[in-house]
């Protein structure tokens, strides 16, 4: 009768096929987990600009949708007296997500008090180059990323929308130019 356990070789053995395994996993899930920062730096973007425009219903006046692309966003009343920062949600992926807004330069969006897209972009004082109608969200590190887009303006498609810009051209297939980003 064979004592219980495994031998030394049968041990090696097993090794050797996890760490294949191992090997051949690795690069898929980085590029999963880097492609999920993508996502998650995405949703916070339009989960930030719809509460924007809600605290702008609630407050019955202009609010501002502050990004900025190295540290987060920022919903902000301008209002001199009762105004103020509303809330700050810093990005939680460090570096690795990089967040450009278009028209290049572009920091703020602004919110009526009806909760109205404000294409002047003024609150306050106007910012230069006017206000912000896309987020485009990518990955400085990955090799290959899934960048999304955050459409704000409301003249690019129906309000706030997380969108892929890989689909931006896909008029003849209509489930992926639901989820395409407007031209």
């Amino acid at each position: 009768m064979r004592p219980r356990g495994f031998t030394l070789v049968e041990l090696l053995v097993g090794l050797a096929i996890f760490a294949f395994l191992l090997m051949i996993a690795t690069p898929t899930m980085i590029q999963f987990m880097g492609n999920s920062r993508i996502r998650n730096t995405a949703d916070s973007l339009a989960a930030g600009l719809r509460q924007a425009q809600v605290e702008a219903l609630k407050r019955n006046r202009d609010v501002q949708f502050i990004v900025n692309p190295a540290v987060g966003w920022r919903i902000n009343d301008p209002d001199p007296v009762l105004g103020g920062p509303v809330q700050d949600e810093p990005f939680s992926t460090g570096a690795t997500v990089t967040v450009t807004a278009v028209p290049p330069g572009t920091t703020t969006v602004v919110y009526s008090g009806l909760g109205q897209y404000r294409p002047d972009g003024t609150a306050g004082a106007p910012p230069a180059p006017g206000p912000v109608q896309r987020l485009r969200v990518t990955s400085s590190t990955m090799t290959s990323p899934h960048d999304l887009e955050v459409i704000v303006d409301p003249a690019l498609g129906v309000g706030v929308r997380v969108c892929d810009p890989q689909f931006s051209n896909a008029a003849a297939d209509p489930v992926k130019a639901a989820i395409g980003c407007p031209p």
